[in-house]
Parts: C-alpha cells; sequence; structure tokens
C-alpha cells in the first residue's frame, strides 16, 4: 500500500513508481507477488497499523512507536521547501525564518514532534492529501512553502504542472531522510515478506538491479553517491 508520491509512488505511471519497481524486483524470486494499492494518508496510516496490509510503502514517523512494525531501509533522499516566486522571495537557515508562514504538509492523523515544534513558533501547518494538491495550491498562491523530495518536485512541474516556472526550490535542503518498506509481522505474512525482501535487496544490489532502476529515475549517472543503503 501506499499514497500517491511520484515518481517513488506513481498511481498513474509505468510500474507504478520507483519503490514499486524496486520491491518487485527484490520479491522476483519470493512467493510474493506486489498488488499495488493506494490511499490518501490517513488511511494508509489506520489500515497498515491495524493489519490489513502486510507491507507499506508510507512511512510515517508513528510506524516507529510499533514494535510489531519493521522498517528495511534502502535510500535517501533530501526533503527540500518550494515556494511561488511571483508571490515571494524565500531563502532560510534556521527554522524560525518559518515564522508566519503557511506550509503544506501530507496529511496525517497524528502530530509528529516536528510539526509540533513549528506550530510553537507561528508556522501554520496546511495538511495536504497529496504531493499533487500541494504544488497546485502554491501555484495559486494558497501556501507560501509545501515540502518535498525533490525528485519528487521536479516530476511535478515537468509533468503534471507544466508551464510553473515559478516555483522554485530553496538553496538549503531541509533535511535528509532515510526510507524503505515497512511490514506489519501481527499480518500472517508480514514477517515472510520481511525476510524475503531483505535478501531480495541484497541481491538486487549485489546483480546492479537496484542501480539500473535508479538511473531511471535520476539519469544515467546522476545517483548521489550517498543514495543506496546497505
Amino acid at each position: 500500500m501506499a499514497v500517491d508520491y511520484p515518481p517513488f509512488t506513481d498511481q498513474t505511471g509505468d510500474g507504478y513508481g520507483m519503490s514499486f519497481e524496486i520491491i518487485s524486483a527484490a520479491f522476483e524470486n519470493s512467493r510474493f507477488t506486489v498488488k499495488p494499492v493506494f490511499f490518501p494518508p490517513a488511511r494508509c496510516e489506520l489500515d497498515f497499523k491495524s493489519g490489513k496490509y502486510p507491507v507499506s510503502l508510507y512511512n510515517n514517523l508513528s510506524f516507529q512507536e510499533k514494535a510489531n512494525l519493521k522498517q528495511i531501509l534502502i535510500q535517501r533522499v533530501s526533503l527540500v521547501f518550494y515556494y511561488n516566486s511571483e508571490i515571494m522571495d524565500f531563502q532560510w537557515t534556521e527554522l524560525s525564518d518559518l515564522k508566519e508562514k503557511s506550509v503544506g504538509f501530507l496529511r496525517a492523523n497524528h502530530s509528529t514532534s516536528l510539526r509540533s515544534y513549528l506550530a510553537g513558533i507561528g508556522v501554520r501547518i496546511v495538511e495536504v492529501n497529496s504531493m499533487e494538491q500541494a504544488f497546485q495550491m502554491l501555484t495559486l498562491g494558497r501556501i507560501d512553502l509545501t515540502v518535498s523530495v525533490d525528485l519528487t518536485a521536479i516530476n511535478f512541474l515537468n509533468s503534471r504542472l507544466p508551464g510553473s516556472n515559478s516555483i522554485k526550490q530553496a538553496e538549503k535542503a531541509f533535511m535528509e531522510i532515510e526510507g524503505g518498506p515497512w511490514f506489519n509481522f501481527d499480518h500472517p505474512d508480514g514477517e515472510a515478506a520481511y525476510q524475503a525482501y531483505k535478501d531480495g535487496k541484497k541481491r538486487i544490489i549485489d546483480d546492479g538491479t537496484l542501480l539500473n532502476i535508479l538511473e531511471k529515475y535520476y539519469g544515467r549517472g546522476m545517483v548521489p553517491d550517498n543514495t543506496i543503503i546497505y
């Protein structure tokens, strides 16, 4: 299960996005078949925690609080602020520079410590159901900023929102995050899927399959050196 977050998870894309291509390759020699399902963030969180699905490509910080939920990290990405240059000029050095700004975040059922901190210093958190919605709101001037993985922003601005030349990336990255699928050990297939993916991850790293998938999206020779988590 996943949210629509191209090019990582893309309900309209070929192969359903980078992350689905990676997990499908990792499961290739196992008994598991990948069947993508897409939901809004809140639905993903509830259904995965309840054990309805064994694997989630949606990453939620609250998963870390559950002993039955295990993650296998596979890649690093950078989160970046985006703004509409026709409305404002934005650069930042510390989080206090976001005071009185409205910032689009993917909707969740809980308030993370970061969101609580931002709200406490005067940032207006605007929850969205998809990154497409966030960039549309940014284009229309309904929010000041949104936070996105840089590769996702490039995908949206080039393919889904052509002509959005006013949307710019802040020079300083917000944070680096590590990602990979989550497995629910309370689901009958959760633990076995975890082990199959763990074995498959090593194989697709060793035989170059993972790098080939990443280069499909980043471009040949353009994958950052620290992207793959071994």
